[in-house]
């Protein structure tokens, strides 16, 4: 039996998009929305900041449950899954 600490998350595909500027001395929060889609752990992300009302930029992410000794992808763990 794997424990997490046996267990990393690589990342499979990254994507933002952009819908409103960002500056360098923005104070920005960001929402994150954890998915399972079979095998995989999906978070979606949405950017604001103080300067404009509309979030500023929509991301995702795409990660894959990995057995680091074998480096074989494997099933989430029960533990990710309950969360």
């Amino acid at each position: 039996l794997l424990s997490l600490e046996d267990v990393n998350f690589p990342v499979l595909s990254a994507e933002i998009s952009y819908k409103n500027p960002l500056y360098f001395d923005d104070e920005a929060s960001i929402v994150v929305r954890p998915q399972i889609h079979g095998s995989r752990l999906v978070f979606d992300y949405e950017l604001k900041t103080k300067r404009f009302p509309a979030p500023a930029a929509f991301g995702k992410t795409m990660h894959v449950a990995m057995d680091m000794q074998t480096r074989q992808p494997i099933r989430l763990p029960k533990a990710i899954v309950d969360l």
